[in-house]
């Protein structure tokens, strides 16, 4: 019979986990663990070793498997290692060796009960009696499937699974609270629900890591007689065996014991956890502690949504998990649209931000730490155990009392506007420093420092630390304020400043929220800071500004209104910021942030810089998000070297366009806008009193008037091609708030929707429409009068509106379209470039084009159910013809090749991915011929297969052909591993005039290369949920290699000329060298 050991070592030689980052579980940074693994990964890995795991294997550092063994066999030994190991909420599966069994638990799954078997609800996935069998049974958690982002039992290793300790302990603390809320404790006194959840939590934690014994109980209990019967009865006790330690739950069922309790507590510790105030006392009864007592008992009996109190441990669950109970009980406030500057930040947008900041260079000077929005804490408990964890590699050990106690008075800093989230930070802080301690050191010394800042109180005292602030961060540290806030909170001294401040403008319901802001506006307005459309984000990058120190840097998400917002005002600001700040990076997460957040979140970017003046020749690293298959696969953020861009300050100060432009072009997109926009605007040709929008309904203040006398062209009844659909005109209504302009709803004019048409296959598409005709229309279409112009240039115009190259140019520079309205502006319509026909065939071919098109059954769609025949030949002739437009059109504005190339890939592939994300054509496998593998440049022909490869490979041999003249070509060879291969290689090799083409002559296992990278091609970002995937680019002296992931995208024929000019200035940097 094979022992634990033997069960375990063999899976990590069978599984090739041994090649991976298998790491064991220490407690301390000098056992067998590398600095940087510590600095990373040393939370989990002390974690792990608090809980008897023996290793850990991690993906880009998310801890996926955890190994442990059992030396007895008994379901009741195995039970409590496992729902321990459980309370470790982010691993996926444990592998539980035993005597002569192996046995494979899905950590996503319900802990397991004392009346439960260990099969139920399907946590046991493998059970293995032999180790011949490992490699046989345990096939799906081979190394290399664990790190491509293979599935595990078809979950993948970020599983969502509601059962998960982290998502099980919000959901039960979530109903917790509602009943509570539901017994009374709501409106003013649901912060008295707050504080008795947090004490609970606190003294579970206690309880759990025996820092509360038995004779801390029995101190209080001996005041009264009744109290010493009550902790020495089963009354209160919990009804799971496994539970039955625990006393805190007797406490409540006498009001008067169980705040002497939370009294002694306060006194013991001495912070500020949570005060008991007479209010509080007075508002909640015994029976509002009884309710808080059958959950904690898990007494409640719901089958549909069972309770796991029986399992939650509080010294092992992740600290950083108390913070994001409170930021999300604060906005799931009931019946409450606000959350008074409170965000909840997922943590490993809290690991990303602060790895871009707090760098060992960094954290080598003791920086001083703000977060002038912090919430419930999540920031600054990070930034406090990063700060430890690379003091612990420095010096080597661990940290004394003393040194935490000096990190968090000397480096920490916070402000809040909500008092309730300012004594929720105090109160991950005070769990974070305790977390660091053992039992015995916190016995000598149970005073815990007072963090918040209370003006009124002598901050001689030294455990006063004044570390949180409730107040505006626009105020704080002001001429009206304390000596301590303007000690701590003084413009240019602070050394670094992240977070997640508010962002927008507060709704109107939000008092609170509003009054702060007014503070935030007024501060900007007296120190001449400008701020467009009252964007929070811009007023908090203002504040950081002024208070950092020269040199100092922040790190902050904001909204991506600091960059896409063109109000006069935003421009200013951004004009004000990049002259006096250096923007180090900028990762854009717009078209991801479903990842992190479950509903309608504005669009958001991170954002790291610097207060210093930028260089002439300073570039911004500027990272676009996309949400591709492989990050589908992965569960988190894959940031491809594809989607960088190096922007140069200069540029961005110059043209605030360009932000737009690269979160999904490039340097030759913008060269590209800025040559169409050298022809004349739309507001140039037709004049600006020829544009005006149609009326708003609204509040219906003003009687309609003589907008009566016309019919509304109703919105939903706007397409772009077909007769005008009168039959389904409508009365105006009686009352608007603004009647729109009389003059655009009639004679002949333009008509452009204002929302982008996203529905069915558009992938977004602008609708407009050619009329002459009276009628109204809402503020929801644009009008344009064109009666001045011949027919031929009002035709010319709405053949630009609909073409290609209208959809490149509004995707690319609108800041409403891909953010969050999806929409063009009025002022977007009168910026359109425009270019007329340049002869009289391309004119009069122009014409037929767009009359045939706008004779075009409008409503085609319908039409399909009803006359499929006819409807099917209507469709490809209304593609041809939409086909043929474009080519005009891009006759009309002289494209080259290039630039029609850009255009339709971002048509095409781009607004595809966009919208359809991992579902999307752009990341889907290329289609190539198994023929297609070597050749000349003049082999590269279209056939009648489908390649989509050819242009590639096509425009790469072309510009690099220029390079060797006369004296010779690139032979070319496409290179895939067997399908389905997720790498694609090509290879240029340079060749004689007459040379034979073979086969590459390198020697190596093509198939094995690409796999290798295919694993090893994504590496973390400074987070478990963002990563970096490569692109190899390499130069010899004769060959050029370009290998990416086998994604469309990443192989168009504008790929080829951006690896192109990457490959040639590597030759030119490789000729300098030599």
């Amino acid at each position: 019979m094979a022992s634990p050991q033997e069960f375990l070592d063999s899976v990590y030689e069978q599984l090739d986990l041994n090649n991976g980052e298998l790491l064991n579980a220490v407690s301390t940074p000098f056992d067998e663990v590398s600095s940087e693994n510590w600095v990373e990964k040393g939370e989990w890995l002390s974690l792990a070793h608090s809980v008897g795991v023996e290793k850990i294997f991690f993906v880009q550092n998310n801890p996926v498997l955890v190994f442990a063994t059992a030396n007895a066999v008994a379901q009741d030994d195995i039970r409590t290692v496992v729902n321990r190991i459980w309370c470790m909420s982010r691993p996926q599966c444990l592998f539980l060796a035993c005597p002569g069994e192996l046995l494979v638990f899905d950590l996503t799954r319900p802990p397991i009960r004392t009346t439960e078997q260990l099969e139920a609800q399907g946590r046991l996935l493998r059970r293995v009696v032999s180790i011949a069998k490992v490699q046989e049974e345990l096939a799906a958690y081979r190394r290399e499937l664990l790190e491509s982002g293979t599935a595990i039992e078809g979950q993948g290793y970020f599983s969502p699974g509601e059962a998960r300790a982290d998502k099980s302990l919000l959901r039960d603390l979530k109903l917790v609270r509602n009943a509570l809320l539901d017994a009374g404790l709501d409106g003013p006194n649901a912060v008295h629900a707050n504080s008795l959840i947090g004490r609970s939590i606190f003294i579970r934690y206690l309880e759990d890591r025996r820092i509360l014994l038995e004779s801390d109980f029995e101190a209080v209990a001996s005041r009264r007689k009744r109290w010493r019967e009550l902790l020495a009865s089963n009354q209160g006790v919990p009804i799971e065996p496994s539970m039955q330690h625990i006393r805190y739950t007797k406490l409540l069922s006498d009001k008067d014991f169980t705040y002497a309790f939370f009294r002694q507590i306060s006194e013991d510790f001495n912070g500020d956890l949570f005060p008991v105030t007479e209010e509080e006392e007075e508002a909640v009864t015994e029976d509002h502690l009884k309710v808080l007592q059958r959950f904690l008992r898990a007494e409640i009996a719901d089958p549909t949504r069972p309770l796991f109190f029986f399992a939650y441990q509080f010294e092992v669950i992740p600290i950083e998990l108390i913070s994001s109970i409170y930021e999300e009980f604060y906005n799931t406030e009931r019946g409450v649209d606000r959350n008074h500057g409170t965000h909840y930040t997922p943590i490993e947008l809290v690991e990303f931000v602060l790895s871009s900041c707090l760098t060992t260079d960094v954290l080598k000077k003791n920086p001083t730490i703000l977060d002038p929005a912090c919430g419930s804490g999540i920031f600054l408990v990070e930034a406090f155990r990063r700060v430890v964890r690379y003091r612990q590699v420095k010096q080597k050990r661990r940290l004394g009392l003393p040194e935490l106690r000096k990190i968090i008075r000397d480096q920490l800093r916070g402000i809040d506007i909500n008092g309730e989230a300012i004594r929720v930070a105090a109160f991950s802080l005070y769990l974070a420093l305790l977390h660091h301690l053992d039992p015995p050191d916190i016995w000598r010394e149970k005073r815990l420092p007072h963090l918040t800042h209370d003006p009124v109180v002598s901050t001689k005292n030294t455990n006063r630390f004044d570390i949180l602030f409730e107040g505006n961060a626009f105020a704080v540290g002001g001429e009206q304020d304390s000596a301590a806030a303007k000690e701590r909170i003084q413009a240019g001294t602070i050394d670094v400043i992240v977070g997640n401040p508010p962002w927008g403008y507060p709704k109107k319901n939000d008092q609170l929220g509003r009054k702060a802001a007014r503070v935030a506006i007024d501060w900007c307005n007296e120190n001449e800071c400008a701020v467009g459309d009252q964007e929070l984000s811009q007023a908090f990058i203002h504040r950081a500004m002024n208070l950092l120190r020269p040199g100092g840097a922040a790190a902050l998400l904001v909204s991506t209104g600091v960059f896409f917002k063109h109000h006069p005002n935003s421009k200013t600001f951004r004009q004000q910021w990049l002259k006096n700040g250096r923007i180090d990076r900028v990762v854009n997460f717009s078209a991801v942030r479903h990842l992190y957040f479950n509903s309608g979140i504005a669009p958001f970017v991170s954002v790291v810089f610097t207060k210093d003046a930028p260089g002439v020749d300073h570039v911004i690293e500027y990272w676009s998000a996309k949400a591709t298959l492989q990050a589908k696969q992965m569960r988190a953020v894959v940031l491809s070297l594809a989607d960088r861009k190096l922007l140069p300050q200069l540029q961005a100060l110059a043209d605030d366009r360009v932000w737009k432009v690269y979160w999904w072009g490039s340097h030759h997109d913008y060269a590209l806008i800025c040559g169409l926009e050298s022809c004349d605007s739309l507001e140039s040709i037709v004049g600006s009193e020829s544009f005006g929008q149609g009326f708003k309904k609204a509040n219906q203040e003003h009687d309609s008037d003589w907008l009566k006398e016309f019919d509304e062209f109703p919105l939903a009844s706007f397409e772009r091609y077909g007769p005008l659909p009168k039959d389904e005109f409508c009365p105006v209504p009686s009352h608007v708030e603004r009647r729109g302009v009389r003059e655009v709803y009639s004679g002949w004019r333009l008509l452009v929707k204002r929302g982008i048409v996203q529905a069915k296959s558009c992938d977004g598409r602008i609708e407009s429409r050619l009329e002459r005709e009276s009628f109204a229309f809402t503020n929801s279409i644009h009008g344009v009068l064109t009666g001045k112009l011949e027919k031929w240039q009002q035709y010319s115009i709405l053949a630009i509106f609909w073409s290609s190259v209208a959809r490149y140019y509004y995707w690319m520079t609108s800041g409403s379209w891909g953010m969050w309205h999806h929409e063009i502006h009025l002022d977007d319509v009168k910026r359109m470039p425009i270019s007329f026909p340049k002869n009289d065939e391309v004119r009069n071919r122009l014409i037929e084009v767009v009359e045939r098109l706008r004779s075009t059954y409008a409503h085609g769609d319908e039409l399909i159910s009803l006359r499929p025949k006819e409807e099917s030949i209507h469709w490809r002739e209304r593609a041809f013809l939409e086909k043929e437009l474009d080519s005009l059109v891009f006759e009309c504005y002289s494209l080259s090749d290039m630039h029609r190339d850009l255009i339709n890939d971002m048509c095409s592939l781009g607004l595809n991915l966009f919208y359809r994300n991992a579902s999307s054509e752009a990341v889907k496998p290329l289609i190539i011929p198994e023929s297609f593998c070597l050749g000349r440049c003049a082999d590269l022909s279209p056939d009648k297969n489908r390649n989509d490869i050819l242009p590639y490979v096509k425009t790469l041999c072309e510009h690099w052909n220029q390079e060797l003249g006369d004296s010779g070509e690139f032979a070319w060879h496409v290179i895939q591993a067997p399908a389905p291969s997720p790498m694609i290689a090509v290879l240029l090799e340079a060749i004689g005039p007459q040379s034979e083409i073979t086969q590459s002559q390198w020697s190596m296992d093509w198939a094995a290369v690409l796999e290798w990278l295919s694993e090893n091609s994504t590496q973390p970002m400074g987070s478990r949920r963002v990563y970096v995937d490569g692109i190899v680019r390499a130069v010899g002296e004769s060959e050029v290699l370009l290998i990416k992931r086998n994604e469309r995208r990443l192989w168009t024929a504008s790929a080829a000329r951006e690896d192109a000019e990457a490959t040639i200035r590597q030759a030119m940097l490789l000729q300098e060298m030599n």
